[in-house]
């Protein structure tokens, strides 16, 4: 009975949060983290420093310019293309993110192409739904590698479950990859993990704890269920 009662409760969270899983809880899973994880990584405090300009488009759409410091030694701009989404301007999108090292441009993410990694269908949007303009870009180092990596609002939903979607820097390749999509993400710097607190409903909560193998790959390493019933 215990066993059912957890797995019924993963699946509400999962429902509340509506991130699909694209991380499995088996240590060759998750398809979309493709860095490979350094066996040593500075532990120095990366500082990154947020610089805001507005470029008008036209009346609905905007681009907001953000300078970040990737590590000690690289400094990233990201171009945020966005778009009001309500008559009431309570609703924005983010619909393609260019990075740019100095003057040169280095690539061009569309969020489309994040919504569809987690739902893999046609019936997807083409900008993310967030109440900030920025899409109240969380920017941090997720993978433990000593680089910045950044996530975005993902969309708007009605309980505490903020979902983001996440990229990573590949300092070999030099971009960022799509990585996955968590809600209420922490990064457990100490333990190396991800955490990931969501509210079942309104009585039950459940807490995932998440590493990375020695391929770079995230996977499910325990979860915790609070039941107040």
């Amino acid at each position: 009975m215990k066993k059912i009662v957890v797995i019924f409760t993963i699946i509400l969270s999962i429902v509340f949060c509506s991130c699909k899983s694209s991380i499995k809880t088996s240590t060759d899973s998750s398809p979309h983290i493709n860095n490979t994880i350094p066996e040593e990584s500075f532990e120095s405090k990366i500082e990154y420093e947020t610089k805001v300009a507005h470029e008008s488009l036209n009346e609905n759409q905007y681009v907001i310019t953000k300078d970040i410091i990737l590590s000690k030694q690289k400094k990233l701009t990201l171009k945020l293309y966005g778009k009001v989404l309500s008559n009431d301007y309570t609703q924005f999108g983010i619909g393609k993110i260019e990075v740019y090292d100095d003057e040169k441009l280095l690539q061009t993410l569309l969020i489309k192409d994040a919504i569809m990694s987690e739902w893999e269908n046609d019936l997807v949007d083409d900008y993310s739904i967030s109440p900030f303009k920025d899409g109240n870009i969380n920017i941090i180092d997720v993978n433990f590698d000593g680089f910045n990596d950044f996530g975005i609002f993902a969309w708007i939903t009605t309980g505490a479950n903020i979902p983001y979607y996440y990229w990573v820097w590949n300092d070999s390749r030099q971009k960022f990859e799509y990585s996955f999509c968590l809600c209420n993400l922490e990064v457990d710097n100490k333990n190396k993990q991800l955490i990931s607190k969501t509210r079942s409903n309104a009585n039950s909560y459940i807490t995932l704890f998440y590493k990375y193998d020695k391929n770079g790959k995230l996977y499910e390493t325990n979860h915790i269920l609070e039941d107040y019933n």
